[in-house]
């Protein structure tokens, strides 16, 4: 089911739980594959459409990845400012320090670790990132400088 992206800001205050059982994530799944195709989204946590779980969706091109319980485990490469937005802080524009590369660790839809930790560079690991700050209980605009018109 297409969600509609939570902007209250008070709803990200906590950190998302953990998934422990796959009983958990079959719905919450389909929910945000349904969000990001229907909205041409590249990435989406499940926090933003209401579920309060540590659940990652990114779009390769049409290829959705699910990342579940995901924890960056290396940044590499020079930190620098990335002007971003979110979905959950709509109408805004922030300057962010990010890391170019990062590498995280995770579950697979079927709750099986990944032996490998995945590298992401540029515009996933931004989106990496932000989205584990969301998972994390922090919006884009904690801690952000905002970008004035």
């Amino acid at each position: 089911m297409v969600k509609t992206i939570i902007t209250d800001y008070n709803f990200y205050n906590d950190r998302a739980d953990e998934i422990i059982s796959k009983d958990e994530i079959s719905i919450i799944l389909q929910d945000l594959k349904d969000t990001i195709i229907k909205n041409n989204y590249e990435c989406l946590a499940a926090p933003q459409i209401g579920y309060k779980n540590r659940i990652i969706a990114m779009n390769f091109k049409g290829d959705i990845r699910f990342f579940i319980n995901p924890s960056i485990i290396k940044f590499n490469g020079r930190i620098g400012f990335d002007f971003e937005t979110c979905f959950s802080v709509p109408n805004a524009k922030f300057a962010v320090l990010r890391y170019p590369e990062v590498h995280i660790s995770y579950f697979d839809e079927n709750l099986k670790v990944v032996d490998h930790p995945m590298c992401m560079i540029g515009r996933a690991a931004m989106h990496m990132q932000r989205t584990i700050d969301i998972l994390d209980g922090r919006l884009i605009c904690d801690g952000s400088l905002p970008i004035l018109d």
